[in-house]
């Protein structure tokens, strides 16, 4: 049924003016009356002229009541039809991995596509539509409903879904503007109850990688992987795979029972660098392996190359051997190359004695009772006080059996570069120093090894690997490609589609009622007032 509405009901009161048009409507009366002799011509002369005597006309009054009663309507901005509801509607999507997950009838985020433009081509063309996409963050499309459509072609799944979707919901919502959500029901805080609800997507057993951390030895070749792998569905046999950046590959045959969590530490060598891909494979005459999200099932981790295997020593004829056996465990360890004095070309350096005139940027050596600069002052027999417990080169080793024939005197590091750090003082002075640069370190003792006794304690070796790892600095560092890990939570497809309690009842909350344009009344009222006022001119 349509219904007459005025917008401006108020202006009516413009009516009010009617009897003031019918008292100006009124022929004037003579204010005197005058006798004259020329009363029967003046009769004929008027009859001639054909003029009618001046007297109240009630066609014309009304002619002219109906055009002003028109005018003060159409002032009034009347409309005819049109039915009342929502004005605007916005269109929340969920872009979170969950959506990507496939079941008979596609993936989820297929069918909300779906499901969208059926109801864009539905939707009355006069209400303002506007789409969100959300997962850790709300995104909105702007432009035509065409161009709403390519844009959504062009989105693909990712991320967890991080928003507070209630909230959201909340905030959009009011009295002219609509909310419709689609999602496949694993918002993390529950479905909204407010506003039109679309659940897609279907429940599904899902095998998901819910945790990396990688443990690097950088520069040396080994690292490690800390990998979690969850099974969100029945019991299920799988292998896990890793290929690429490492030596050769490896596969490891894991059986999880039904909702089961597996830690595992892979050890891993690097050769070459690059990225190392970590992969859920279905296990060996597994054909019946089907998994609901592929998102979950990779993890790709760049890997950086290992530096030049080439080590460098430079000793004095009387020094120690033990210099030597150290850089040759030290090359051994990660397949290097040992070569003798020639610094330029080689990646580190161990000096016993000597002289180091200049610490260029960029130099990586490991140095024992080198002189730095033009000092030569020496102490004999200096006793070690103590050392630095929180430094990573020192920390967790034992020192106190250190015992010292000679050393280079370093007082209040007046003889060392900037940014150098103490590692062990003594009685005459600063024993050991740690030099970090923006991208490489170098370390300096300041007695030679074989006036001291450091190569027969346990903490020689460990220290002499952490000297070469130090100084290559923390610049080369694994990190994961891609994405971040989704949570156990954006995995779990147990839920999906509606699949948790109580989401069957709210799910498929249609669309409301929206408002249609109804038709505009003023300019025919306007050109009805004129119609009337022509009429009137000849009555």
């Amino acid at each position: 049924m349509e219904i007459f509405e005025l917008t401006q009901p108020g202006r009516l009161a413009w009516l009010a003016l009617l009897p003031v048009l019918y008292l100006l409507s009124r022929p004037p009366r003579p204010k005197r009356d005058h006798s004259t002799a020329y009363l029967g011509l003046w009769v004929q002369a008027r009859q001639r002229l054909r003029r009618r005597p001046l007297r109240f006309r009630w066609l014309r009054f009304v002619l002219l009541a109906l055009a002003f009663i028109a005018l003060v309507v159409a002032h009034s901005e009347p409309s005819l039809g049109g039915r009342p509801g929502a004005k605007n509607l916005v269109v929340l999507v969920d872009t979170s991995a969950s959506m990507a997950a496939r079941g008979s009838g596609g993936s989820a985020w297929d069918q909300a596509k779906r499901r969208l433009e059926q109801a864009l081509e539905e939707i009355p063309t006069g209400i303002d539509v506007r789409v969100g996409l959300y997962a850790d963050e709300v995104r909105i499309l702007r432009g035509d409903r065409a161009t709403i459509l390519e844009r959504l072609d062009q989105t693909e799944p990712a991320g967890a879904a991080g928003v507070d979707l209630l909230r959201l919901v909340r905030q959009v919502r009011d009295e002219t503007t609509a909310v419709w959500t689609l999602t496949d029901g694993l918002a993390a805080g529950g479905l909204p109850e407010e506003g039109s609800l679309t659940v897609v997507g279907a429940r599904s057993s899902n095998l998901a990688i819910t945790a990396c951390e990688v443990l690097d030895d950088w520069p040396l070749p080994s690292l490690r992987l800390r990998v979690t792998v969850q099974n969100f569905g029945p019991d299920r046999s799988l292998r896990l795979v890793v290929t690429g950046g490492v030596a050769g590959s490896l596969s490891q045959d894991l059986s999880l029972t039904a909702g089961a969590a597996r830690n595992l530490t892979l050890p891993l060598t690097r050769t070459r660098g690059g990225r190392l891909e970590l992969s859920l494979r279905p296990a060996v005459g597994d054909s019946a392996f089907k998994d609901g999200l592929g998102l979950d099932d990779k993890v790709v981790v760049e890997v950086p190359a290992p530096p030049s295997p080439t080590i460098a020593v430079r000793a004095e004829s009387d020094s120690s051997k033990a210099v030597w056996a150290a850089a040759r465990a030290l090359a051994g360890e990660f397949g290097g190359e040992l070569v003798e004095g020639a610094a330029d070309r080689a990646a580190f350096l161990i000096t016993d004695g000597g002289q180091l005139a200049d610490l260029r940027p960029g130099l990586r050596v490991l140095s024992f009772g080198t002189v730095l600069g033009a000092r030569t002052d020496r102490s004999i027999a200096p006793r070690l006080q103590d050392w630095n417990r929180v430094d990573s080169l020192t920390t967790g080793l034992d020192l106190s059996e250190l015992r010292i024939e000679s050393a280079l005197v370093w007082r209040d590091l007046e003889a060392l570069p900037a940014n150098s750090t103490t590692l062990l003082r003594g009685d005459s002075g600063v024993l050991g120093v740690v030099v970090d640069g923006p991208d490489s370190s170098s370390v300096h003792l300041a007695f030679r090894l074989g006036e001291s006794n450091l190569f027969k304690l346990a903490a020689f070796p460990q220290f002499v690997r952490r000297a070469f790892a130090r100084s290559f600095g923390a610049e080369a560092r694994p990190r994961l490609v891609g994405d971040p890990l989704l949570d156990a939570g954006e995995s779990d497809l147990s839920g999906a589609g509606g699949g948790v309690p109580g989401a069957a009842e709210q799910a498929d909350r249609p669309l409301p009622v929206f408002a249609t344009p109804a038709t505009r009344l003023a300019l025919v009222l306007l050109v009805l007032a004129l119609l009337f006022l022509a009429v009137r001119a000849y009555v």
